[in-house]
């Protein structure tokens, strides 16, 4: 686990773009996780 983490910044400089890709879904799962929570908590 600890090797996987300590790889991913060169290869992350390689790929930057992918970078972007990879976060920009993180925080979409992340919001739509917060607004289900949001929804589940407001409905009952």
């Amino acid at each position: 686990m600890n090797e996987q983490i300590r790889g991913y910044p060169a290869y992350y400089k390689t790929t930057s773009v992918n970078k972007i890709c990879h976060l920009f879904l993180i925080l979409m799962l992340f919001y739509l996780t917060k607004i289900n929570l949001f929804t589940e908590s407001s409905c009952t």
